[in-house]
C-alpha cells in the first residue's frame, strides 16, 4: 500500500472496499506533516537569522523523518489489522466448537486492529510537540507550512483515536476496554492542550508575519 503511487492509493480509498480506510488515511495524513516539517526546517538551516536555532532544527528534522517512516508502515499496518478481522469474520460457523473459535478470533482480531491507530495517535503528539518548536523556530518565510503541519498531525490524532473507538465497541473485555479507554482520554486531552497552545502560537506569529 505505502509504494502505490499517490493517485493510486487514492483512486483505491475511493472505492468502497474496507481497505484502505480511515486508519490509513490518517496514517498518511501524519507522514505528510512530518514531510512539511522535514522542508520547514531544510528551509530553516543556514538561513540568515537562524544561526541559533540550527541544532535543534536539525534534531527536530531528525526525528520527523523517523517518525515519517513509522507512520508510512503504519498505513499499510492498519490495512493488515483489519484484513485480520475480516478473516476471522469468514472462519466457518457451523457447530459450537467453530462459533466459539470465530468468537475468540474475531476478538483478538479487533485489539490488534485497534493497536495501530492507537500507536498513529501516539506518534501525533510526538508530532505535535516538532510542530509547536517549528512554528516558533523556523523559518517565518514557511509558518504557514508549519500550521499546515499542526492541522495534518491534529487531524492524524483525532482520526486514529476516532478508529480505536470503533474497534473498542467490537470487544467483549470490559478490563480491555477500560484501559485502552483511559489511554484514548490521555491521549485526546494532551492533543487538546497542543492544539490551544500551536493554535494561539501560530496565529500570533502569522499575524506578526503579516505586519
Amino acid at each position: 500500500m505505502k509504494n502505490l503511487k499517490i493517485s493510486q492509493f487514492l483512486e483505491r480509498l475511493s472505492m468502497g472496499g474496507p481497505i484502505p480506510g480511515g486508519g490509513s488515511a490518517s496514517a498518511l495524513a501524519g507522514a505528510l506533516s512530518a514531510s512539511l516539517l522535514c522542508m520547514v526546517a531544510n528551509l530553516t538551516t543556514g538561513k540568515s537569522g537562524y544561526e541559533g536555532v540550527k541544532k535543534e532544527v536539525e534534531e527536530i528534522r531528525e526525528r520527523a523523518e523517523a517518525l515519517r517512516r513509522r507512520l508510512l508502515d503504519a498505513v499499510e499496518e492498519d490495512c493488515q489489522g483489519y484484513e485480520q478481522v475480516i478473516s476471522a469474520f469468514r472462519l466457518p460457523k457451523d457447530t459450537e466448537a467453530q462459533r466459539q473459535k470465530r468468537s475468540r478470533f474475531i476478538q483478538e482480531a479487533y485489539k490488534r486492529a485497534a493497536q495501530t491507530p492507537l500507536e498513529v495517535s501516539q506518534i501525533s503528539l510526538a508530532l505535535l510537540d516538532l510542530c509547536e518548536a517549528m512554528v516558533e523556530k523556523g523559518n517565518i518565510s514557511a509558518v504557514s507550512d508549519a500550521g499546515v503541519a499542526f492541522y495534518l498531525a491534529d487531524a492524524t490524532l483525532r482520526g486514529g483515536l476516532m478508529n480505536v473507538r470503533i474497534n473498542l465497541s467490537a470487544l467483549t473485555d470490559e478490563t480491555y476496554q477500560k484501559a485502552t479507554k483511559r489511554t484514548v482520554d490521555e491521549i485526546e486531552k494532551r492533543g487538546n492542550l497542543l492544539k490551544g497552545r500551536i493554535q494561539d502560537l501560530l496565529l500570533s506569529k502569522l499575524a506578526n508575519h503579516l505586519r
